[in-house]
Parts: structure tokens; sequence; C-alpha cells
């Protein structure tokens, strides 16, 4: 029995750096029930040159102007025909293993958000540092703190096929507030599945995963 279908939805606009590696963290899941899309802003930078080497393994992508990051990731979920659901943005990567794993903790019959630890990796400043999810999640309400780190999330198509994200001028992370809050009584935590450019570091240096590494557990 082929294990359920995983839509991810990576928004993107202008990271052509970065947006190769972050597709090929989701194509090397070998996931066999994967079904991927890409919303492109309408990048100038070589973007949709990249998205067209691997558009043969790609269930749907497009490279036009939008109203930003939540209407890409929208317009991705309303084509998403998967059980589970997550969105990974294209500076960021899964590690190995990660969508297998998921798809055997996550059952579709049920309206569960699952959401795990994730690397973070500041490679201007050269360091790395994890995150502590289950502790969080135990100690602190996420009704009053964002403790969940957008990458490392993934839900069931029954607990609604988009996350909160409807507003035109939202950043990645108040989307991921506006999702997280909402679904909190759902939640669960998993090990540690992708790296994130850390957005906390010190001198707001612009942060970017050099390389992923290690698997799930």
């Amino acid at each position: 029995m082929p294990p359920p279908r995983t839509t991810i939805v990576t928004p993107s606009l202008n990271q052509a750096p970065f947006l190769e590696q972050t597709i090929l963290s989701v194509l090397g899941q070998d996931h066999p029930n994967l079904e991927y899309i890409i919303i492109d802003g309408g990048s100038t930078d070589g973007s949709v040159e990249i998205i067209k080497k691997y558009e043969s393994q790609l269930a749907w992508w497009v490279s036009e102007k939008d109203n930003g990051q939540a209407a890409a990731i929208n317009r991705g979920f309303a084509r998403a025909t998967g059980d589970i659901l997550g969105w990974l943005n294209s500076d960021d990567m899964y590690l190995p293993g990660t969508l297998n794993y998921i798809s055997g903790v996550l059952d579709p019959g049920h309206a569960e958000v699952r959401f795990g630890n994730c690397t973070h990796i500041v490679e201007a400043q050269r360091q790395v540092r994890g995150s502590d999810v289950r502790r969080m999640h135990d100690e602190m309400d996420l009704a009053l703190a964002d403790y969940i780190v957008q990458p490392s999330a993934f839900w069931t198509r029954r607990r609604g096929p988009r996350p909160a994200c409807s507003t035109k001028r939202c950043t990645s992370r108040s989307t991921g507030i506006g999702f997280c809050a909402r679904e909190s009584e759902a939640s669960t935590s998993l090990p540690t599945i992708a790296t994130w450019p850390s957005t906390e570091c010190t001198l707001g240096t612009k942060a970017r995963p050099a390389a992923s590494g290690g698997g799930a557990s």
C-alpha cells in the first residue's frame, strides 16, 4: 500500500542562489507519493531556468507576478491534492528521510498537526544551533509564544488545505504565527527534520543553510 500523498509547496522570488538546493532537498526525499508545487513570483534572476531543469518531477509550477508570499502559498495549496501538507520556503531544506518519516506518523484520517525541531545554520557567521521544540511545547502556551519552526511543520488535509495566510502583507514569520496559533490544539512535536536560515542571529546577518546534514530520527 503506497504512503499517503504528501504535497509540498515552495513559494519563491529571486532566490536563484538557494532555490536549487531547496528543490533537490524535496525531490531527493525518495518519497513515492510526492506532489511538489513551486509558485514563483516572476523572478528575473535565473530562478525560472532552475525550475525548468526539474519540471518533469513537479506536479505544477508557475512564474508570474503575484501579491507576495502569502498569496503564493495559498495559490499552491489551492492546487494541492495531498493528504499531508507542508510548505518549504526557497532558502530552506529538508533533512534526508523527512517526508517518509512524516507520512509514517501523521494519520490522514484525523485532523493532525505535527511539528519538530530544526537546525539553524548561519553560514556567514559559521554558526549552527538547534531548537528545542519539545521542551517549549511542554512549557509554553502556543497562543502566547510562537515556537513552531515553519519548515518543520506538517498537517493533514482534514485540518484544512491551507494555513491562515490570507493577508497580503504578512511575512513568513507572521504567516506561521497565524497558522500555528489557530492549530494549537492539534499540535505535537517531532525530531529535527529541517534546516532553516536563522533570522535571529546577532547583527541581523542574512543567514543561509550551507548544506543539510544528518537525518530524521
